[in-house]
């Protein structure tokens, strides 16, 4: 029997490997011979079971995926080691939810990868922009959250640019942050 840690490293690396493949693929790959190639994680309240009935829309696949990474932030497992692979797989894409996850991903580890949360504030900067109203703002408040120094500059443009936007979710979300 794996001892617990164990079990949840071979579990990241699984979903490390998951990951990689939508990127690569826009899918995760068929299952193989011994019928394990979409792997099944089966953590603490069956978190996520991608078997022969494996969603095969690519944003149901990204959002399983995002909410398995992020139960195991919640029990406290370190997963920056997925800092760039969240932000490609998750662009392009107008799903909010799978938004909002990412951002979640983005906020909790920018400190721990300044250099690296460049790359996210480029996609955040861009989701300020948006024609939807409510991604505006989430995107605003996340750039807003990120609490990294040397990327302060970039919140400038986007906050002015809130403050006077139509909407008054968005400008009040440019107040706030």
């Amino acid at each position: 029997a794996m001892a617990p840690k164990d079990k949840t490293k071979g579990e990241v690396s699984d979903l490390k490997a998951k990951l990689a493949a939508v990127i690569k693929h826009g899918t995760l790959p068929a299952p193989g011979k011994d019928g394990k190639a979409n792997g099944t994680s089966k953590g603490k309240g069956g978190s996520t079971s991608m078997g022969s009935s494996a969603p095969k829309d690519p944003q149901a696949i990204k959002r399983g995926l995002f909410k398995s990474i992020l139960h195991y932030m919640t029990i406290n497992v370190d997963m920056s080691g997925l800092f760039t692979q969240m932000i490609i797989a998750s662009t392009p894409t107008n799903d909010i939810v799978l938004k909002k996850m990412l951002y979640l991903y983005i906020c909790t580890y920018a400190q721990q990868k300044p250099d690296l949360t460049l790359l996210a504030v480029n996609t955040l900067t861009k989701d300020c922009g948006d024609s939807d109203p409510t991604v505006r703002g989430l995107a605003l408040r996340s750039l807003c959250s990120l609490r990294v120094p040397n990327l302060v500059e970039y919140l400038i443009t986007p906050l002015k640019t809130a403050l006077n936007d139509r909407d008054a979710y968005v400008r009040r979300t440019a107040v706030l942050g």
